[in-house]
């Protein structure tokens, strides 16, 4: 009897346990987050979010091919990337020259870079700087106006001495040696642009390489200060440089109170008064134009709406009168 007793009180509770699960389950609604398709339940006391089978489907098949897209996009990246790195190597290839392989030419006084050089260039300070005439011929006109002689013809051309040189009296060593390993690597050192920019742009424009012409440009018009932007303006002006030009004008419409304490100042008094006469004009007209901008924006801005369709008005009536 004990036992029936605990087996009926057993299967008793099992029961009460399960109509309160059931009444529990009753109590939530369970809904398709997406189509909103109710799965189960009736009352909206509570309800659950999940997704339904064919929401679920879809959303699975919609990351698969997000996964297949990224693996795609990844596995393009990856041959751009190796296409990138080949790309460098070819440049690399075609541009630089091993500072290793240098050849000995038998004279202490010339730098051993690039090897197998034909032309010597003397600068007027320091050892010759050796490179190659096809390349400085194939890269400044001037230079080709200088190493290829028109009188010759056919194989003429090439009977032309072991080494020819060349002398470079308006650069020294180091600024000649930049100069010619631009023609190689299409860079110049930034330490070697900072302190010799202007010898640079000087030599940029006598031997037409307008790669380096510029490049001197922009480094000139991101550094110009009240120590050399006189300077600075008159070698714009002697090679007709308006880029250069431009920008001190535009330096100096700012502040056009700070022009007498430029670098200098008193002594292009004295030996170029024109260019400060230059300098004030331009920054004077330069400030005009500001000012206009500065007050046709503010006009614009100051138009009230009823102002505006007065001003619309207006325009119309004109307009209408010339037509009749």
């Amino acid at each position: 009897m004990e036992d029936g007793g605990r087996e009926g009180t057993h299967w008793g509770t099992e029961a009460e346990q399960g109509r309160r699960e059931f009444a529990r389950r009753e109590m939530y609604r369970v809904q398709c987050l997406d189509c909103r398709q109710v799965l189960s339940g009736r009352r909206h006391s509570f309800t659950e979010y999940v997704y339904c089978e064919n929401c679920c489907r879809y959303k699975l098949r919609r990351l698969q091919a997000q996964i297949d897209t990224l693996r795609s996009e990844a596995l393009r990246a990856a041959e751009k990337e190796k296409e990138l790195k080949l790309a460098s190597q070819r440049a690399a290839f075609l541009s630089t020259w091993s500072q290793d392989s240098s050849v000995s030419h038998g004279d202490l006084s010339l730098d051993p870079w690039p090897p197998f050089a034909d032309v010597a260039l003397h600068p007027c300070d320091g050892p010759s700087v050796l490179a190659h005439r096809v390349i400085l011929a194939g890269k400044s006109p001037a230079f080709k106006a200088m190493l290829c002689n028109p009188d010759l013809q056919g194989e003429a051309q090439l009977h032309v001495p072991t080494m020819i040189t060349i002398d470079i009296d308006d650069m020294p060593h180091e600024v000649l040696r930049a100069f010619v390993c631009f023609f190689y690597k299409g860079s110049i050192d930034p330490k070697v642009m900072e302190e010799h920019a202007k010898l640079l742009y000087r030599a940029a424009k006598k031997y037409q390489v307008e790669l380096l012409e510029t490049l001197c440009e922009e480094w000139i018009t991101k550094n110009i200060s009240d120590q050399n932007a006189l300077s600075n303006l008159e070698l714009a002006k002697q090679y007709d440089s308006d880029v250069v030009k431009d920008a001190i004008l535009h330096a100096a419409s700012s502040q056009i109170d700070r022009i007498p304490t430029y670098a200098g100042y008193q002594s292009y008094v004295e030996k170029n008064p024109a260019l400060l006469l230059e300098l004030y004009e331009g920054s004077l007209k330069m400030m005009r134009q500001k000012r206009r901008r500065k007050d046709s924006v503010g006009d614009y801005h100051a138009l009230t709406p009823s102002r505006l369709s007065d001003c619309c008005d207006s325009s119309s009536g004109n307009n209408a009168n010339s037509v009749s």
